[in-house]
């Protein structure tokens, strides 16, 4: 072929139900005809990711994605000396996660450590349809072989929230992702967070424990805390860090356990949110906490508004809530090695943090 070429597919009733990936598989002497190219699983869901792949002229990026009867599948195949290495070799680690700033804290053959960007989803879920997920990033990696069946999720040992940064850990087999599985459930791993809420938190250092539950009410994943023990456990203990003139607060979380959103959920219910928490927090901006420090500002010397007017700037710019996964610590359970895997934060939190904590107590 000259620069492209594009498979058309229809779905018969045989095929109807199957995976886009496996209808895809199935045809692969026909969808071969077009390159020369003898397709593997893999290949074809990197030809998914990389947007290559279309079901009634809608793009698919999940490789799980159900067909139905007379579905138009339709694969676009570009010419080896045009197209882009991500699909056709995939990439070296440093490339891919330069691409999507990722950052590698540390591997061994057993597992990865990295540092997830915010505004990237860690795994498809509802509403995720046609965007880059992490485990999508992960598929693209040369010579990176995890497991996509839906109990390992790619490796993924612990998920971090879309705009939650910091350190995860990506197992690379299976045996390590149930072993330090095992950990988490008996709390043998330690992780410590850092947020920046509205306010102080009174007392200085707490521990909190309520029972968490999905909230019916809302259309968006949320959840509250229960009345009662029909929820899930939750033990989160914090301490202050630093603060502002009593306007908002540098904070430390240590988890015992790990329910969705339990840091965000326990500073909110405290009366502390986390500062860009547009789910939790009652103050739907950071407009508040500004006004806040302009007023401040009108009762300082001259060297203070300067610092005011910079902490302001810095404040205004917030994308996302401040709550970043700092420190993880373990005893590795193929090598007992212990580890203490540190991400530092990211620039949206570290300038804040110059004004709050000094230094960051670790």
């Amino acid at each position: 072929m000259n620069e492209s070429a594009v498979c058309k597919l229809c779905v018969d009733n045989d095929s109807a139900g199957l995976r886009i990936d496996s209808f895809i598989l199935c045809n692969l002497k026909t969808i071969s005809a077009y390159d020369g190219t003898i397709y593997s699983r893999n290949s074809v869901q990197n030809l998914i990711v990389g947007g290559f792949v279309s079901c009634n002229e809608n793009v698919i990026v999940k490789s799980s994605h159900k067909v139905k009867r007379d579905d138009i599948i339709q694969i676009l195949f570009v010419a080896k000396n045009h197209i882009s290495d991500a699909i056709t070799l995939k990439k070296s680690m440093n490339d891919i996660f330069a691409e999507y700033d990722i950052r590698l804290l540390y591997e061994d053959e057993h597992f990865l450590a990295i540092d997830k960007p915010p505004n990237l989803i860690v795994h498809h879920g509802a509403g995720t349809s046609g965007i880059i997920t992490l485990t999508d990033v992960l598929s693209r990696v040369v010579g990176l072989q995890l497991s996509f069946s839906d109990s390992f999720r790619a490796g993924i040992v612990h998920r971090l929230d879309k705009d939650t940064s910091g350190v995860m850990l990506i197992a690379k087999t299976e045996i390590f992702h149930n072993k330090i599985s095992e950990k988490i459930r008996n709390k043998e791993m330690r992780r410590r967070y850092i947020c920046f809420v509205y306010g102080v938190p009174i007392p200085p250092v707490m521990r909190i424990a309520s029972y968490i539950v999905k909230d019916r009410n809302s259309n968006n994943v949320k959840m509250k805390n229960a009345e009662n023990e029909n929820g899930k456990y939750a033990v989160t203990n914090y301490r202050v860090l630093g603060n502002i003139s009593n306007i908002f607060s540098a904070v430390e979380c240590e988890l015992e356990t790990g329910r969705t959103h339990q840091i965000r959920v326990h500073m909110s219910e405290h009366g502390h949110p986390v500062i860009g928490d547009l789910v939790y927090s009652k103050e739907k901006c950071v407009k508040h906490l500004i006004a806040r420090l302009q007023k401040l500002a009108t009762e300082s010397d001259t060297n203070e508004v300067q610092i005011i007017e910079q902490i302001s700037n810095d404040l205004s710019k917030v994308k996302r809530q401040l709550l970043h996964s700092k420190v993880v610590s373990f005893t590795h359970p193929i090598t007992e090695q212990y580890f203490t895997i540190e991400a530092q934060l990211r620039q949206d939190m570290e300038v804040l943090a110059t004004y709050t904590i000094s230094p960051l107590r670790k």
